[in-house]
């Protein structure tokens, strides 16, 4: 399998703003398991200020998620089975229609 280390992700420098928000354990992995990360103040689902590192690739200057990586993430923070958040679920969809729009420009 392939790890993700430090020096494969690129962070902006938020460290003189005012106005941020950092993942503690209490905001962002309550109880030290990745399904009450998932729903914990700071994921939020994906509406949070955080989110997993997942493998992504770029579409008008946006990361989009790949299949593969939801796929790779859903039984980590999902274990019961129960559906990922409908705009989670929605991203194969999301994504089929965004690689047909590559046909367009």
């Amino acid at each position: 399998g392939s790890f993700v280390t430090e020096e494969d992700i690129d962070m902006a420098d938020y460290s003189t703003s005012n106005n941020t928000l950092d993942c503690t354990e209490s905001l962002c992995y309550p109880d030290g398991n990745p399904e009450s990360s998932y729903n914990s103040f700071g994921v939020m689902q994906g509406n949070g200020f955080a989110y997993y590192a997942l493998d992504t690739y770029q579409v008008f200057w946006r990361c989009v998620f790949t299949d593969e990586g939801t796929e790779k993430l859903n039984p980590i923070v999902n274990p019961n089975g129960d559906r990922f958040k409908e705009d989670v679920i929605d991203m194969a969809t999301q994504n089929e229609n965004i690689k047909e729009g590559y046909d367009v420009w």
